[in-house]
């Protein structure tokens, strides 16, 4: 899937603290992207308003040339648009697949359906070369 997006003017206030003024640009779909800035100049703001996570004070997010305000994250990730914060927090207690299905497991019926979120990440581990089964807990991944 692939999103065009452009921002327009946009600006975000915490109180008297602006922390964005007038950012505007488009990101063209097929190329990739880099977000570039001192701390404190509002990259990570940004990022959180076209994930739906905070609302801009003014300006607009269009998404492929239709204004969009998320009311949510969930309401941005199902239009494809998923912030991975740069705080990765990971529930130690936890195996690496309720990790990587934590609120948003698969189902079949009312019952998790732990063969295919398993399968999955299998399939993701393999992916990016960690050879450890789904099933092990992340303290003791290391």
């Amino acid at each position: 899937m692939s999103l065009a997006v452009s921002f327009d003017n946009i600006e975000k206030q915490f109180g008297p603290v602006r922390v964005l003024h007038g950012v505007s640009f488009d990101l063209v779909p097929g190329r990739i992207y880099g977000l570039l800035g001192e701390n404190g100049a509002g990259k990570s703001t940004l990022m959180k308003i076209l994930a739906g996570y905070e609302r801009p004070t003014a300006g607009t997010v269009s998404i492929d040339g239709v204004l969009k305000t998320f009311d949510s994250s969930r309401d941005a990730e199902a239009k494809g648009i998923v912030l991975i914060h740069q705080e990765l927090n990971l529930a130690d207690h936890l195996s690496i697949v309720q990790n990587m299905f934590l609120g948003h497991e698969k189902r079949r019926g009312l019952f998790l359906d732990e063969p295919a979120m398993r399968e999955a990440a299998s399939a993701r581990l393999a992916d990016v070369g960690l050879h450890k089964h789904p099933d092990t807990r992340v303290r003791d991944a290391t």
